[in-house]
């Protein structure tokens, strides 16, 4: 049963960075389609995965570059959520699961997923705001409110894994 669970959990770490590889990607082909787009505004017809900007930036720089910014900036996050997973995934321990590490990786995960949501939050704001006064929807909405509910698993299972180091240490200090 071990050698199952230690495979699997291997596994997951592989799948943990290669989502970290890519998310790392995505953050850095946004910068360099948005540097590039200074030199050529045609870029911003194409950002990034067909990402078409190019009515933003017509109606104005400043919404362009705060929208891609909100969207370097959550991409960002989300390869910083799985390298946190990645590295937790690296410091976990069969013998003794429940450490102060473990919850610390469960912490960053939580506060990220957060900051995900705010800045999603505030990227739908911007898009309903040009949305009211251009009549046009020039930004998609972002689903921000899966990352809170994310947050919120994450945080629950960050409460298990402290009072199963409690738990764990009373455990220690009776033996």
């Amino acid at each position: 049963m071990k050698i199952k669970t230690t495979v699997i959990l291997q596994i997951l770490r592989w799948l943990a960075f290669i989502a970290f590889v890519g998310f790392a990607i995505e953050t850095g082909a946004i910068i360099i389609s948005f540097i590039v787009s200074f030199r050529n505004p045609d870029t911003a017809k194409n950002l990034y995965k067909g990402l078409d900007l190019h009515e933003l930036k017509a109606y104005g720089n400043w919404v362009y570059y705060v929208a891609v910014v909100f969207l370097a900036f959550i991409a960002g996050l989300k390869s910083n959520v799985w390298m946190n997973v990645m590295t937790m995934l690296s410091h976990l321990k069969f013998d003794n699961p429940f450490s102060p590490d473990i919850i610390k990786f469960l912490k960053r995960i939580s506060d990220a997923l957060i900051a995900i949501w705010v800045i999603g939050l505030l990227y739908n704001i911007l898009a309903k705001y040009l949305e009211h006064k251009t009549g046009n929807e020039l930004m998609n909405v972002l689903a921000a409110g899966n990352f809170l509910f994310m947050a919120g698993l994450v945080f629950v299972i960050m409460q298990v894994f402290k009072r199963g180091l409690e738990i764990q240490s009373e455990n220690e200090l009776t033996v």
